[in-house]
């Protein structure tokens, strides 16, 4: 049918076939740069309350749930993220934005709207977001 929903495109893209593209567009198809960035990045959670906590409560496209990008845009509404993007920039030669939001946003964009987007990082079990560390 014509005129298809954008969201049945992208259905069909699977975490592989997504992961391909990024390494090909980002990171001009250097899988060994795509891993160092991980690597970078693992300790880092853009989806959650917590992540939120990083930007200012100007730098909210929805308050509390979905972050403007930290970008050279935007450079102060995430002071603590700078030298993090800085570094990243610094591996591919290119921008990086920094974006934060609730998982219903994530849910929201890529089940219903049809944006494809790539996780590349489950929080591990039992690991703590805050800063309180456990009594024991």
């Amino acid at each position: 049918m014509a005129g298809a929903p954008e969201a049945e495109h992208h259905a069909v893209l699977t975490e592989d076939l997504k992961r391909e593209h990024v390494i090909a567009l980002a990171f001009g198809g250097r899988i060994a740069l795509f891993r160092a960035f991980c690597r970078a990045i693992e300790d880092l959670t853009l989806v959650g309350a917590a992540a939120l906590s990083f930007f200012k409560p100007t730098g909210f496209f929805v308050p509390a749930v979905h972050s403007r990008p930290l970008s050279d845009d935007d450079p102060d509404i995430a002071p603590d993220l700078v030298p993090l993007r800085r570094t990243l920039m610094d591996m591919v030669q290119r921008p990086v934005n920094i974006q934060a939001s609730r998982e219903i946003v994530i849910q929201l964009r890529g089940d219903v709207l049809g944006q494809p987007y790539l996780i590349l990082f489950e929080k591990p079990e039992g690991l703590s977001l805050n800063s309180e560390v456990p009594s024991t």
